[in-house]
């Protein structure tokens, strides 16, 4: 609890050690202390005595708080900064997304299955009766084909090893 200031003198709040008060903070104009402060020393003095005490248009200190020019413009740097920022994360995921999805093309692959003469194979729906054989792998070489495999499919750009159906 913040005792009275002497009656008839000129004083100023002096807040304790460990209290965020504003500038300008001052009980006599409704400030209240926020229960989160610790409590003050024993014996606090809560009044010092107004060094402009006399002089003309002395008066307490100001409560309005408002940023400078400076602190303005930084914060709105900042909140621009923030949102170019979001933009570019926003872009970036759309175009990993969108390359991930442009990598990967209509590739035949393992699983897919293939049917025709030895001659001329064409991809078939594995349900179909003519599948006469299903991809096991997708590598560089025919030499990296599974040991099960004994024919593959010469892509140009890959080798996908077939077995049979």
């Amino acid at each position: 609890m913040i005792p009275a200031p002497p009656e008839g003198a000129s004083v100023l709040f002096n807040p304790p050690p460990g209290w965020a008060a504003p500038a300008g903070f001052d009980p006599r104009r409704g400030h209240l202390v926020d229960p989160a402060w610790p409590s003050a020393p024993e014996g606090w003095a809560f009044w010092l005595p107004d060094a402009s005490a006399g002089r003309e248009h002395a008066a307490l200190p100001s409560t309005t708080l408002r940023p400078t020019q400076a602190e303005a413009r930084s914060v709105r740097l900042r909140n621009r900064l923030i949102v170019v920022g979001a933009v570019v994360v926003v872009v970036g995921i759309g175009l990993a997304a969108w390359a991930g999805l442009a990598s990967s093309s209509n590739q035949p692959g393992a699983g897919s299955c293939w049917g025709g003469s030895s001659e001329w194979l064409h991809e078939v729906p594995c349900s179909s009766a003519e599948a006469d054989y299903v991809a096991v792998g997708r590598t560089a070489s025919p030499d990296e084909c599974p040991y099960t495999s004994d024919t593959y499919l010469d892509l140009g750009d890959a080798i996908l090893c077939l077995e049979p159906n």
